[in-house]
């Protein structure tokens, strides 16, 4: 159970978990400004308003903040204020009550969390396990009718239809002219694909010189340039545009992806005008695509992933203006790294058959009879006495004109008949020599060979 939560200052709707404080102290103190709705719209714009949207980002959403008005609390499982939550669609989320807490007229008449009813959690992100739940600092807790209607998913106080009215403006923005850049032109069309799940994709345009399509994901078939994110509460105005592209470009080419990138995202300001977050995806001719319960379109393959994030402010009607700049947030190409995978597996592959041909080669040469670690030959040099084997180490010193010093971290190995000017500094070698016994009690060897090591592991010659 939350423990009781008493308001630090007169002046500020800050809460704090304490322990031990009369309970009518804590009313002296503060009752007069218990019962402020949740005002954090008001000191800052929050990353996220959805559950899906924190996964969909993964590990570049943890030390963000997000309002989620729809959270349903499940359970305590730990003693130390951690609490389970889940939203609409399942999503589990662990809630760590720690530091300041700012809480709303509603709930501070409780100050409980009470299994199996919904709040408005403002929170900072924290972590993403690996089963996909997400993890974060408590920093407000409201109701959902409480939370202002610039956050709120669909506001009780304007009414449905007022806020598909405002949703249907603000979604709207001035329709400009197809551009022309370096003879390039992107032609008008009206072709029209519906997804499951009653979305559309509108084909905005075709590139000239490559013959890829660009298609606009919207839930409006009457309005192509819909902005994603007002089904869910979430006034983000993103929008997610496409790029198909003919199977006779190579998108291994890294500079033809990127052409692609920008070409769709001049498409798309060219035509709707900007939003707070570009989502741009290079797929392939026959991607299959389907429309989630969060109103996101999920394509598949995504070949190339660009997103832009635009500088904006909110109006005064809670729509953003635009300052035209946007920065590149994200940018990952799929075809070019599987291509690098396979190339350095290759690489890889070749590398190991030449190793394996060098050291044959070096066996035969220098009639090694076996590979040998040093734990053994350092244990018992008896074994192999009369032997000629072969051992990594590393050449340190000559201590006489035909006797070397070789080391392998602190065991070390006496070998005679060393020519004397074969070493001229320390080096990591692959050493072939008769095992004679021992000499000033560590292992002796007589001289038979060496390959000098291109690296520590000798991966140029031993096969792992």
């Amino acid at each position: 159970m939350l423990p009781e939560l008493m308001p630090l200052t007169k002046s500020f709707n800050l809460w704090l978990p304490t322990a031990g404080r009369s309970p009518h102290r804590a009313k002296r103190r503060g009752s007069s400004h218990v019962g402020r709705n949740l005002d954090f719209p008001k000191v800052r714009k929050f990353d996220y308003t959805s559950i899906p949207d924190i996964l969909k980002d993964s590990g570049d959403a943890i030390g963000k903040t997000a309002m989620i008005t729809q959270l349903q609390m499940v359970d305590e499982i730990k003693p130390n204020r951690t609490y389970r939550a889940k939203d609409e669609t399942g999503n589990k989320v662990l809630l760590n009550l720690v530091g300041k807490i700012s809480i709303s007229r509603e709930f501070a008449k409780t100050k409980r969390l009470q299994p199996g009813t919904v709040y408005a959690i403002a929170f900072k992100i924290t972590g993403i396990s690996s089963d996909r739940v997400v993890e974060g600092n408590v920093e407000g807790i409201g109701f959902p009718h409480e939370v202002p209607t610039s956050i709120a998913r669909k506001s009780e106080k304007i009414g449905e239809e007022r806020a598909q009215a405002e949703d249907k403006v603000a979604r709207v923005p001035q329709q400009r002219e197809p551009a022309q850049k370096g003879g390039e032109q992107i032609q008008k069309t009206s072709e029209i694909r519906t997804l499951p799940n009653n979305g559309f994709l509108f084909l905005m345009g075709t590139d000239a010189e490559t013959g890829a399509k660009f298609w606009r994901y919207s839930r409006d078939r009457s309005n192509p340039c819909w902005n994603f994110g007002w089904g869910n509460g979430t006034h983000a105005y993103e929008a997610e545009i496409i790029c198909e592209v003919p199977d006779s470009i190579s998108l291994v080419d890294d500079k033809v992806a990127r052409s692609l990138v920008m070409k769709t995202k001049q498409m798309a300001t060219n035509k709707c005008g900007l939003a707070t977050r570009l989502h741009i995806m290079l797929v392939p001719q026959g991607y299959q695509v389907a429309v989630d319960s969060n109103e996101y379109a999920n394509f598949n393959p995504i070949h190339v992933y660009a997103s832009f994030t635009c500088d904006y402010h909110w109006d005064g009607h809670h729509r953003p203006a635009y300052s035209g700049k946007c920065d590149s947030e994200q940018y990952r190409n799929t075809v070019l790294a599987k291509e690098q995978a396979r190339l350095k597996g290759e690489q890889k592959k070749k590398d190991k058959e030449e190793a394996k041909k060098t050291f044959d080669e070096f066996v035969k040469k220098n009639g090694v009879q076996e590979l040998v670690s040093w734990n053994k030959l350092n244990t018992n040099p008896y074994v192999y006495e009369g032997k000629i084997v072969a051992i990594r180490t590393n050449f340190y010193e000559m201590r006489s004109a035909n006797l070397g010093l070789f080391m392998w971290v602190d065991d070390v190995t006496l070998v005679s008949n060393t020519p004397k000017a074969l070493f001229t500094k320390q080096a990591t070698v692959l050493l072939a020599g008769q095992v004679v016994g021992k000499l000033q009690g560590v292992p002796h060897l007589k001289f038979v060979g060496v390959h000098f090591c291109k690296d520590r592991d000798c991966s140029d010659i031993i096969v792992k």
